[in-house]
């Protein structure tokens, strides 16, 4: 125990143990929690006392650092001492410079104001140069204007030259041509003088149809081998000859059996299927404008027929389908010669048959497009040059189905309007429709599904037709189609899908008008379409107006492809009073007529194959009538007479 003793404001005291220990009185707890709070006040000071230490030697460390960059400060008062004292004198040599400077500037101050002086006078120099060269180049430009209406005049002249040196050489050609022709009139004139001029009128002429007279003329001179004087006009002396021939209608040829089929011209001949005796089949024959005819070549040899049938032609070469025993039908061309006369390709190879030529064989971007089947992927697009290298499949459109099969999408009605070509196919996806190609596989799409898939999930396609199906008119592709809704009636193209569209519903209801366009002038088109009681052939501006001719009253049919002649279209039509006869048609009601009957009554005479020739005949071929005899023979019609 402790004992404190001291004094209290001077007093003093004293006291026992039980008096002066304050914790005398204190029990052991009191004790030790006293204890306690002396420990932590001594364990504070005691931290207190560390952090002193540490400041006191942070602080220690501080002075010496400042100590250190006193020293530096005085190192570089020294040097900056030193500098000052460089400086200084740097300063005395500066300013003797700058009274330098202000000399010369004063100097360069009078040079300065007599380079003024001498600019003044020199800009007085060149206000009066520039006035010189101003009238100078007014007067060149006056000179450059004279110049050019001089140059002008010139260019004229020389044009006019050229022109009178043309026109001159023109007229000495001209007058040498004179002086020689005055110079063989002369002649003949001398000659005639001695010989006599004979023209011999009315001699049969060579005419296709009736002629009406003919004449040769010539002078008796004894020209090849002729006796000269003689007063008979020999065949070389025969200087000029023709034959006026009679308008109308006369036969060609005159069978009595056989049939002349499918006949076209080519190169200044006619071209036919025909059947001339036992000893051959129906065999490519060929025959001039008069009747003078000849097999050019026997195809399926013997007894057999070939059964040639023309599908086109370029400016050399005529291309046909034939069949053989060895190849089947296939596709064949002629130079019009019986060694030119040769198969393309053997498209299916073997006796199986891979070209028929049924639906079309178009020209397009210097080939001809068809269908074709080569025996693996059915009838699809082709293309040919005319070699056999050059035949190929252009684009397989449908493929084989999920069962395996090869139908082939039946291309067929190709047209070409501007660098496309339309055709009809069947993808086997959405029936029939209208496609187009560019001549590539690439290139040959669908044009527009217009008969989509139906409630039942059928495809059948809204284009199934395989005559006259697409025709231009008016920057646009004209054909009949059925959208499932209204029947087949007349549909218009752009060319794009949404300008794929039904131009009018002739008839009413979902059986549709079937029209097939056949002929067109410059303001209109025609074509056959059932109006709801018959087939009529009805007019078009292709906008909105469609007027029917009233040809008959019962229905009306047209067979085979118009021709124009004369200013007006001919073609094979049928009435219900005369069957199928050679009608014409300007374009209007009226001017629609029958031409020619070549049977009475109801039976058909069957116009077949119009073409024009030389712009004076219309050819084609036609059963003659009477009885029972079915034959088929080559006529001639002309609307007036002409010279041969």
């Amino acid at each position: 125990m402790t004992t404190f003793t001291g004094c209290i404001d001077g007093e003093d005291t004293s006291s026992t143990d039980e008096i002066l220990d304050p914790v005398s009185n204190l029990d052991e707890e009191e004790l030790s929690q006293r204890f306690a709070n002396l420990t932590a006040s001594y364990e504070n000071l005691a931290a207190d006392l560390s952090t002193l230490a540490a400041n006191y030697e942070t602080a220690l460390t501080k002075n010496i650092e400042l100590q250190n960059d006193i020293k530096d400060l005085e190192v570089e008062i020294a040097v900056t001492n030193t500098h000052n004292e460089v400086m200084n004198s740097t300063i005395a040599d500066q300013e003797q410079e700058l009274s330098n400077l202000r000399d010369e500037l004063e100097t360069s101050n009078s040079h300065l104001d007599m380079a003024h002086d001498s600019f003044e006078n020199l800009n007085s120099s060149f206000n009066s140069l520039e006035d010189d060269f101003n009238a100078y180049k007014f007067d060149l430009e006056s000179l450059q204007s004279e110049y050019s209406m001089l140059d002008n005049n010139f260019s004229m002249l020389e044009i006019e030259y050229d022109n009178l040196s043309t026109q001159y050489n023109e007229l000495f050609v001209e007058f040498d041509d004179l002086s020689t022709e005055y110079d063989d009139m002369m002649a003949e004139f001398e000659e005639w003088k001695t010989y006599q001029s004979i023209t011999n009128w009315n001699f049969d002429g060579d005419c296709p149809n009736e002629y009406v007279m003919s004449y040769s003329s010539g002078i008796d001179n004894g020209d090849n081998n002729g006796d000269a004087g003689n007063h008979v006009l020999e065949d070389g002396e025969i200087d000029h000859s023709a034959s006026v021939c009679k308008p109308g209608m006369l036969a060609i040829t005159n069978y009595t059996s056989g049939y002349i089929n499918d006949i076209t011209e080519f190169n200044g001949k006619f071209y036919y299927r025909f059947e001339g005796s036992a000893d051959f089949g129906e065999e490519l024959w060929t025959s001039d404008y008069y009747g003078n005819a000849e097999m050019l070549k026997d195809i399926n040899t013997g007894e057999a027929d070939s059964y040639p049938w023309f599908m086109g032609q370029t400016e050399d070469l005529l291309f046909f389908r034939a069949t053989t025993s060895i190849n089947g039908y296939e596709l064949w061309v002629t130079d019009g010669t019986e060694s030119g006369t040769n198969m393309v390709k053997d498209i299916d190879p073997g006796t199986n048959s891979g070209f028929y030529g049924y639906y079309g064989f178009h020209y397009f971007n210097d080939k001809f497009y068809f269908g074709a089947n080569n025996g693996t992927t059915g009838e699809e697009l082709w293309a040919t040059d005319g070699t056999e290298n050059g035949t190929y499949l252009v684009k397989e459109i449908r493929g084989e189905d999920s069962n395996g099969n090869n139908y082939g999408s039946s291309p067929n009605s190709f047209t070409t309007i501007g660098d496309t070509m339309y055709f009809i196919a069947n993808d086997g996806e959405h029936g029939s429709e209208p496609w187009m190609t560019d001549g590539t596989a690439n290139g040959t799409r669908m044009l527009k599904d217009i008969r989509e898939e139906d409630s039942n999930g059928n495809n059948y396609g809204s284009t199934y037709c395989y005559y006259h199906c697409f025709f231009e008119f008016g920057d646009k592709l004209w054909f009949n189609a059925d959208d499932g809704t209204h029947g087949r009636e007349l549909w218009y193209t752009d060319g794009t899908e949404a300008g794929t569209l039904m131009f009018s519903d002739i008839r009413d209801g979902s059986s549709g008008s079937n029209p097939n366009i056949y002929f067109n002038t410059e303001d209109y088109f025609y074509f056959v379409a059932h109006d709801g009681d018959s087939y009529r052939l009805f007019m078009t501006d292709g906008k909105q107006m469609i007027m029917d001719l009233d040809v008959h009253s019962s229905n009306i049919y047209i067979s085979g492809t118009p021709v124009m002649y004369d200013g007006e279209f001919y073609m094979s039509l049928r009435t219900q009073p005369t069957g199928y006869e050679l009608w014409k048609s300007d374009g209007t009601p009226e001017g629609t007529v029958m031409v020619h009957e070549f049977w009475s009554g109801t039976t058909s005479g069957d116009p077949q194959n119009l073409m024009v020739v030389n712009n004076n005949l219309l050819f084609m071929i036609a059963y003659p009538g009477g009885g029972n005899t079915y034959y088929h023979n080559l006529f001639a019609y002309a609307v007036e007479d002409y010279e041969i």
